[in-house]
């Protein structure tokens, strides 16, 4: 049956294989991979996911909740090396948080309120496959650079815009650069749009180069 996941941090040393029926993260839990040995990390939902272990760590691509990683606060991923490819991290929050570089295979923002992801100071966040920014109530904002600095996103496969999904390159005043290189095909659908600049930065240019298809169903883009 669905499990809900209680208050404090849950230890995981050896290996967790969640069941696949429905997992209710819970609203303030951690889920603790803490072996400095090798883990694989299960899809399922979670809320804040750490890595005190600082062990190597293998992202799944495979099982219960549809095949995402899904988190609905945090992620620290620690120190040790993680191997990515063929799976999805989908990020569900309804708040303001920063993305370091990690490197992300599928990568969705899916806020099930108003989430806004900026990215950390001065850092190229690279995914090596697909982007997703959507929204099932208000809105799924990326910043690319919300600092006084210059910050890229290199997308190798293709970014996929939608309903309630933004993309912003520029959202504060003294940026010095907001940089998106998408090597596939950029896709605006529903609600979605981009800001190149949400505000007039000081210096700087918001940049967005697609070297694919570029396509717009949507309602707006400015």
């Amino acid at each position: 049956g669905a499990r809900t996941l209680l208050t404090g941090t849950i230890d995981v040393a050896n290996t967790y294989t969640p069941t696949t029926a429905a997992t209710n993260p819970g609203s303030s839990n951690v889920f603790n991979f803490s072996s400095a040995s090798a883990q694989t990390i299960p899809t399922t939902n979670y809320y804040s996911i750490t890595n005190t272990g600082n062990g190597n760590r293998t992202l799944a691509t495979s099982g219960a909740n549809s095949n995402l990683i899904t988190i609905a606060n945090l992620f620290t991923p620690g120190s040790g090396t993680y191997t990515t490819t063929n799976s999805t991290i989908e990020y569900t929050g309804a708040t303001t948080f920063t993305l370091a570089a990690f490197p992300y295979y599928n990568l969705i923002l899916n806020s099930t309120g108003a989430g806004t992801w900026n990215l950390a100071s001065g850092i190229t966040l690279a995914i090596a496959n697909d982007l997703t920014l959507a929204g099932t109530s208000t809105s799924s904002s990326l910043n690319i650079s919300n600092t006084a600095s210059t910050c890229s996103l290199t997308v190798a496969g293709n970014c996929y815009i939608q309903s309630r999904g933004i993309l912003r390159t520029i959202s504060i005043g003294t940026s010095t650069g907001g940089v998106a290189t998408i090597t596939g095909n950029l896709e605006i659908s529903g609600t979605g749009k981009i800001h190149l600049e949400s505000v007039s930065a000081a210096s700087g240019t918001g940049v967005i180069n697609v070297n694919g298809n570029f396509t717009s169903t949507g309602t707006t883009v400015a």
